[in-house]
């Protein structure tokens, strides 16, 4: 939880190489953290360009706070 905001939790098909992964070791528990995207891999694709900057951010903090 980040700025009073309820974390997402959910379970989607993101990538390729995280399929791979998955597949190769079955029992890997795999986080993602991505910004929103929408109709991936198709002429419909979109991003929700704040859920890049939040994500960022977020990422920024964690980083910051593991140094």
């Amino acid at each position: 939880k980040e700025n009073n905001k309820k974390s997402l939790i959910k379970e989607d098909h993101i990538t390729v190489e995280v399929g791979f992964l998955q597949e190769k070791k079955k029992d890997l528990e795999i986080a993602i953290i991505a910004p929103e995207i929408k109709y991936a891999h198709s002429t419909k694709e979109r991003v929700n360009t704040k859920s890049i900057i939040d994500t960022e951010k977020w990422l920024e903090k964690v980083i910051n706070k593991l140094q």
